[in-house]
Parts: structure tokens; C-alpha cells; sequence
């Protein structure tokens, strides 16, 4: 028995002695450009990675949150350094997944060195691909599932906005005695609630889909929306007209100034994940050109 070897290529058909073993070795022509399991390795270690260290600094995060959160610059101050920290967590997983990738991708022939370097550049650019669509895909799972989650429990969850503003919408007034000093007009203080036989049933549903609507622009609630919310508030609790006109144009005003503090925070944090993110993506090109460039040298 005779063996021969091929490199790269298919034996002749019709050719050599009956009986001959033939062994075919796949040459470096014909390996893919992409080397997928490398690919998804290092997608893999760098999900593994950000995972660790999101947590990790999540934990320290709330280790050094104030428990009550009454001091706004320290709120200012976390929030920024979580910012920093998405930034290089995401900068580090994304060029160490590319970087493993690059190192361990099956190097091919049949270019100069500036295309081979290319070659394992694309391949830590589809490191970060992979791993943000992978990431995207477990947060949106995740906010599913808090959103099922919180819907199933929403009796016992926490207020939001629109339900706290409704309910100083409507909360009875707070009448102190005149002759009363400034020292103890706070203990003599009363709450005066109208009888329930006067009190008018409200649709708390209906009053926070007017209060929504008050963010879209200065006149988008109409005047006789404002005089409805206004009568509503009037015949709910103790005060006169003027003072529930009053407490609606208090509490609208409080609403938009809340909406436009949680538009300008979206717009930010966009404009910073994008920005991280495009950092991020030609640092793993350049790391898994780097990588690729040290498989060269042991090889």
C-alpha cells in the first residue's frame, strides 16, 4: 500500500493503482475568512466578561448608594461613574472577546500581510456584532420579564409618577388655625375631608391621561381640560375654584418639568451608548489584528 498526499487539491480521477490510500490535506486556501468558532468563542468570553463586571459594579454601586437618596450631587456623581463604568466594561469585554478571537483564528494564506491583518480585523468587528445583538436579545428578555413580572404584582409595586402627581392632585387641603403662632401652627394644623356623601368619584385612569397629554406641548391641554381637572379637584377635596386652578397649573407645571429631566436623561444615555459602542467596535478590530499579529509570531 502506497500513501499519497495532496495538498489542496482533489487526486486525479480515474488515476493511480487499485488499491492506493489517498489522503487529501486542506491547504490554507482553502480555510474561510471567517473563522466562526473563533467568532463565537470569543463573543462568548467577552458576554462572560461583561456579565461579571456589570454585576460587579452594580454591587458596588448600591454598596455606595445613600439609602434614602436625599442628597442629589451624590445621585449626580453615581450616576456619572456608572456611566464611565458601562463605558469601560463594554470597551474591555469587546476587546478582549475580539482579541482571543483574532489569536485563535485559523490563519490563510494567499494575501499580503496588510490583508491577513484585515482579515482578523473583520473577524473582532463580528466579535462585537455577535455580542451586542446576544446582549440586546438577553436585556430585551430581561425587561420582559420585569414587565410580566411587575404587571402580575402591581398592587404592591412602587408609585409612579403620574400616580403621585394625582394623587397631590387631589390631596385635601391642609387648613391651620389663624390665631395660631408660627412655632405651633404646624401641630394645630387640620386636615378638613369633605363627607363622603359630597365627595365626587374620580377617574384616576382619565386624570393621568390628561396629565400625559400636558407634556406634548404648552397648549395641548385645552383650557376647558384645565377647568374639568380644576372641578374635579374642587368638589374632591376642600378648596375654593381659584385654589384648584391653582394646584392643576402646580401640578402640571411639575409634570413637564419631570418629563423634560427624563427626556434630556434618554437623549444622553443614547448618545453615550452609541458613542461607547462605536468606540468599542474598532477597538475589537484593532484587538483582533493585534491578536492575529501574535499568531503569526508563534507559528
Amino acid at each position: 500500500m502506497t500513501d499519497a498526499t495532496l495538498v489542496g487539491t482533489e487526486p486525479p480521477i480515474g488515476t493511480g493503482p487499485v488499491g492506493t490510500d489517498t489522503t487529501v490535506i486542506v491547504g490554507l486556501h482553502d480555510r474561510p475568512y471567517v473563522d466562526w468558532a473563533a467568532v463565537l468563542g470569543g463573543a462568548f468570553v467577552g458576554l462572560g466578561l461583561w456579565m461579571l463586571l456589570t454585576s460587579f459594579g452594580a454591587s458596588i454601586g448600591l454598596f455606595l448608594a445613600p439609602p434614602w437618596g436625599s442628597i442629589g450631587q451624590s445621585a449626580t456623581t453615581l450616576t456619572i461613574a456608572a456611566a464611565a463604568w458601562f463605558a469601560i466594561v463594554q470597551l474591555f469585554s469587546a476587546v478582549s472577546g475580539a482579541y482571543l478571537a483574532g489569536r485563535m483564528r485559523h490563519r490563510t494564506s494567499g494575501g499580503p500581510p496588510d490583508e491577513v491583518a484585515f482579515r482578523d480585523g473583520a473577524n473582532g468587528l463580528l466579535v462585537w456584532a455577535v455580542g451586542f445583538v446576544v446582549a440586546v436579545a438577553i436585556g430585551l428578555a430581561g425587561l420582559a420579564g420585569v414587565g410580566a413580572v411587575t404587571g402580575a404584582t402591581r398592587d404592591g409595586a412602587a408609585p409612579t409618577s403620574v400616580e403621585m402627581l394625582t394623587d397631590q392632585l387631589f390631596r385635601p387641603k391642609v387648613a391651620g388655625s389663624d390665631t395660631a403662632s408660627d412655632a405651633n401652627q404646624a401641630a394645630s394644623s387640620t386636615i378638613t375631608i369633605l363627607p363622603a356623601s359630597r365627595r365626587q368619584s374620580i377617574n384616576r385612569d382619565e386624570v393621568a391621561r390628561l396629565l400625559d397629554r400636558s407634556t406634548l406641548s404648552d397648549d395641548a391641554l385645552s383650557q376647558g381640560d384645565r377647568d374639568y381637572l380644576a372641578a374635579l379637584v374642587a368638589a374632591r377635596t376642600n378648596l375654593d375654584a381659584t385654589e384648584a386652578k391653582a394646584r392643576v397649573n402646580q401640578v402640571i407645571a411639575e409634570r413637564k418639568e419631570a418629563f423634560e429631566k427624563a427626556k434630556k436623561a434618554a437623549a444622553l444615555l443614547g448618545f453615550w451608548t452609541a458613542v461607547s459602542l462605536l468606540i468599542s467596535g474598532a477597538a475589537s478590530w484593532w484587538a483582533a489584528a493585534i491578536g492575529g499579529r501574535h499568531r503569526d509570531d508563534f507559528e
